[in-house]
């Protein structure tokens, strides 16, 4: 028992080194994620639309319509699970469920710039991508009932989950580079952290770990 102690004893300061890098790297993207989000952009919504496009273009999304005010894109998904629907009065089941995922991108004018909000909506389980998505254009309502809600969706590449963040960091290195800002309290932290480790694998290296 008295071994079992000090062996714990020894342990306690690199457990402790540890969790204060984990939590310092999870405040580190933390403020970046939020720093990005919160970043504006020239009121250029051409400039903005082309860039946009082309990211949704890289991850197979479909243009669907734009306005003013913002664009819409979409993809149809592969599902697994079951579903129910009603097909002109009859109540029917099916397990080849596709879904069809609606990204739209809001430009909103905050100081003479242009600051983007990222929405998703994943539409309800149907049958055939076709028909929903002209119903969704025409205004019209659907009755597709879900009984069992999909775990999965997936296109052609496998399983496929959509990243909201993705596009707004792909947008701010188009113009502003890399390189992220730190305030100098987190810049502190980091200096703080590495002072303290005796190797250098350990220390955090900007580029590299953040």
């Amino acid at each position: 028992m008295k071994h079992l102690v000090i062996i714990s004893l020894l342990f306690l300061p690199l457990i402790s080194f540890s969790l204060n890098k984990k939590e310092l790297l999870k405040e580190i993207n933390s403020y970046k994620a939020e720093h990005i989000n919160n970043t504006t952009f020239i009121n250029n919504k051409d400039s903005l639309t082309a860039i946009i496009n082309q990211h949704f273009k890289n991850q197979e999304l479909s243009f669907l319509t734009e306005s003013d005010s913002g664009l819409v894109f979409y993809k149809a998904l592969r599902c697994n699970g079951e579903s129910q629907f009603i097909d002109d009065g009859n109540k029917k089941n099916s397990n080849k469920l596709y879904r069809h995922l609606y990204v739209t991108i809001s430009f909103i004018e905050k100081n003479n710039q242009l600051l983007l909000k990222v929405s998703d909506f994943l539409s309800p389980n149907y049958i055939d991508a076709f028909s929903y998505n002209q119903a969704v254009l025409s205004g019209g309502t659907t009755a597709f009932n879900v009984t069992n809600a999909p775990l999965y969706c997936f296109d052609h590449n496998g399983r496929f989950q959509f990243n909201p963040n993705q596009i707004k960091k792909d947008v701010y290195i188009h113009f502003y580079g890399n390189v992220i800002p730190f305030t100098n309290e987190l810049i502190s932290k980091i200096k703080t952290y590495n002072s303290q480790q005796t190797k250098e694998n350990k220390k955090l290296i900007a580029g590299k770990d953040y």
